[in-house]
């Protein structure tokens, strides 16, 4: 090979091997960077479909810093499911922050550690499984989840940091399992609807703050290890009736007594005793138009919230009982029923609601079946934050059968916004078959005021109603049944469609001046308003109007076509008559001439 040659070959080849090298680099660089977008942990990846955020993988979770956080977060807002796979074994800080709609969570059994602030600021969370295996929840892991209704902590937590549960105000009692050593300051503060409240903790000393700001606060129980209180433990629990020592011992109540005492700014009320808590637990609020009573009653398998508001506004005094409960078991209904009848029995109620909270997402008839025929509404709350609410007073027992499937699917459909004519559109699929009449409350986008329900049906969208969103982002939707095989959408502010022709929820009829007499009545008794879309005849006023004219000039063209109908039997009935009467006098006439022709012959016969 000459040396010309030499050379092309050896740059040739450089070249080649720098292409070569280029574009592995480029491979490596590019299965890097998307290995980093899915990866929220060594063994963890992520993917994102719709409204479901899924975590896949196993062992722990990357935390998550102020700088960094999650790489979800900017459709944070948009999740509404979050599925955690088995294997798991810890939740990252910040992993879940801001996560606005999100309404329940189930934690794997194989978690040991919720991260700091994993899920603060979740605002719409309803409920949460902790898991069995879990140990720790660290500082601020529910911060302001304002929803939080009911929690349940497992007997394998040992560590609870601070602010863990700040600002709750959703729950209405908490228990402390005995397995807890150690407590952070600030736990449950600010907790306003706390009411009742059960330390099982084997520590010597309440933290500080740790019931600071629980306003509605009203029985705490101790373990009687615990000899003293921290600083503002109870500061501002303007509510609170007793402080009870499990020790049993007087000098151990008047240490806990003694150390809330040094406390020089302690405004707290109530006694300290050394005998067991009782079994409900009482608060009353006063804002001079509306008077509440909340009692909390821890049951052997659930605890019941009853809300009794009277409320002043009008004068008249309309007494509302609200019951609510986390039920989990046939037990735990039997309790609520029990509960539900005594408050029926009591009487003096204008109405009564019975709120449960589902741990799943299916519910036995026979649960139901217990309620048929009483005057209460029952409203069911499932794990994702529906709310299928029942008028029971119209049910009867064999209305219900088998097993029902409350799940639903709801998710951004944008194939649909020109057909629907709207910029944001839901495709909402229903997991079972319900045969009754129920309203379904499903949260939507906060930024739209009108949701219009679509039932799919060959080519064309028919509408089933139209609601105004109440004042928590919920749309309403009455409906006769739901078909699982049936393609439901919901239209947000669709074109052409205003306040006039929308259902208005109760809680806002003073905001739109709306009269609670100005409705229709089906002959069901069953109530409509007259200025929007009805939930089963599905008109607006001027459709109804519409219909009017049109019911109207149908019976005045059925009363002209009965007129002409009796003018024209009423001539040929003439008509007959007359040709009677001519055939009448013609038969008469030619009897007349055959008689005389007759006597003609006659007289002719007798001149022979």
């Amino acid at each position: 090979m000459c040396k010309l040659e030499k050379e092309k070959y050896i740059f040739t080849k450089t070249i080649l091997l720098m292409l070569i090298g280029g574009f592995l680099y480029m491979n490596i660089h590019f299965v890097t960077i998307a290995a980093e977008r899915d990866s929220c942990g060594s063994k963890l990846t992520w993917s994102l479909s719709g409204a479901t955020l899924t975590i896949s993988g196993s062992g722990n979770m990357e935390n998550f810093q102020d700088e960094t956080l999650a790489p979800w977060y900017d459709s944070a807002e948009n999740i509404r499911t979050v599925i955690l796979p088995d294997g798991l074994t810890s939740i990252g800080d910040l992993a879940f922050y801001g996560c606005t709609n999100l309404t329940s969570i189930q934690i794997p059994n194989s978690v040991t550690t919720i991260g700091e602030y994993a899920f603060a600021e979740c605002t719409s969370l309803l409920q949460v499984d902790l898991g069995s295996e879990l140990q720790t929840i660290e500082s601020g892991a529910f911060y302001q989840c304002e929803s939080l209704s009911a929690v349940s902590l497992p007997a394998s937590l040992t560590n609870i940091g601070s602010k863990a549960f700040y600002r709750c105000n959703g729950l209405s009692s908490i228990t402390i399992p005995e397995t807890v050593t150690f407590m952070g300051s600030e736990t449950f503060a600010y907790c306003e609807g706390l009411v009742r409240a059960t330390v099982n903790a084997p520590i010597k000393k309440l933290p500080d703050w740790t019931f600071y700001g629980c306003s509605s606060l009203s029985d705490v129980s101790l373990a009687s290890s615990i000899t003293t209180v921290g600083e503002y433990a109870f500061q501002d629990c303007e509510n609170l009736n007793g402080i009870y020592t499990q020790s049993g011992s007087d000098d151990t109540a008047y240490e806990i007594e003694q150390s809330i005492s040094r406390d020089e700014d302690s405004n707290v009320n109530g006694f300290v005793g050394s005998y067991d808590m009782p079994e409900s637990s009482f608060v009353a609020k006063d804002d001079g138009l509306v008077y509440t009573e909340t009692k909390v009653t821890q049951k052997e398998n659930v605890t019941i919230t009853t809300k009794t508001e009277t409320d002043y506004s009008y004068g008249n005094g309309a007494k509302n009982i609200i019951i609510e409960a986390a039920v989990n078991d046939s037990a735990s209904w039997n309790e609520v029923l029990e509960a539900t009848e005594e408050v029926i029995n009591g009487g003096n109620s204008s109405s009564i609601m019975l709120e449960i909270q589902l741990t799943g997402d299916t519910v036995e008839a026979l649960e139901l079946a217990k309620f048929a025929g009483r005057f209460v509404t029952l409203r069911i709350i499932t794990s994702n934050g529906v709310i299928w609410q029942i008028d029971m007073s119209e049910m009867s027992e064999e209305y219900f059968t088998g097993t029902y499937h409350l799940g639903t699917v709801l998710e951004k459909d944008e194939d649909k916004k020109n057909k629907i004519a709207s910029d944001t559109v839901y495709h909402l699929n229903f997991a079972g078959k319900v045969n009754f009449n129920v309203t379904v409350g499903i949260k939507l986008d906060s930024s739209h005021k009108l949701a219009t329900l679509y039932e799919k049906k060959g080519s064309s969208y028919e509408i089933i109603n139209t609601m105004m969103m109440d004042h928590e982002d919920y749309a309403w939707f009455s409906l006769a049944g739901v078909d699982k095989n049936a393609d439901y959408f919901i239209g947000m502010d669709v074109e052409k469609i205003s306040t006039e022709n929308a259902v208005i929820p109760e809680t806002m009829y003073e905001q739109y001046d709306i009269d609670e007499d100005s409705t229709l009545m089906d002959s069901d008794g069953v109530r409509y308003r007259i200025t929007g879309r009805s939930s089963r005849w599905g008109i607006t006023l001027g459709q109804f109007m519409s219909y009017v004219v049109v019911a109207m000039l149908a019976i005045v063209l059925i009363v002209a076509v009965v007129m002409i109908t009796m003018n024209i039997l009423k001539r040929s009935r003439e008509k007959y008559e007359r040709m009677a009467e001519e055939d009448a006098l013609r038969e008469k006439e030619e009897e007349e001439a055959l008689r005389m022709e007759i006597m003609k012959e006659l007289l002719g016969e007798k001149k022979n």
